[in-house]
């Protein structure tokens, strides 16, 4: 059996840091995006055997900000008066973030239940046996 058949993981070394660059690469293009069109999202980009998941709340209508505390992250609310050229603006801004963060709870809640008899299903017809997540990290070029 080969070394990374035995771990768990479905995939080689070169492919893993091939397939972790390529989905690093998509993220880095949907951020652009994001940022270009002054949108937010809540993004999971799935590959074979590695994601990536990552949240862009950067609008410039969003009063929300992910900020990094330690090895978390922390959600900060920020809206202040003097950031807006008028009480309407900031007014706009905080029911556009308002919105956004209802949306987000919305669409998570209500697919989860979905997704976990979808994938609760498969698993049952195929036997599968899941190891943990592996995330994405830049491991910069291969050696």
């Amino acid at each position: 059996m080969d070394k990374h058949m035995a771990t768990g993981d479905i995939l080689s070394e070169v492919e893993a840091h091939a397939e972790s660059a390529r989905l690093l690469r998509v993220r880095q293009l949907i951020e652009a995006l994001l940022t270009e069109y002054d949108f937010c999202a809540d993004v999971v980009l799935l590959g074979r055997g590695r994601l990536e998941v990552f949240t862009h709340l950067d609008a410039s209508w969003s009063v929300i900000r992910l900020e990094k505390d330690g090895d978390d992250y922390i959600l900060r609310l920020k809206s202040k008066k003097e950031n807006y050229p008028s009480s309407e603006a900031q007014s706009v801004a905080i029911r556009a973030t308002a919105g956004m963060a209802r949306s987000l709870m919305e669409i998570h809640y209500g697919h989860l239940n979905d997704w976990m008899q979808a994938s609760t299903y498969i698993d049952e017809k195929v036997g599968a046996v899941h190891s943990d997540l592996i995330k994405v990290k830049d491991q910069g070029p291969m050696q």
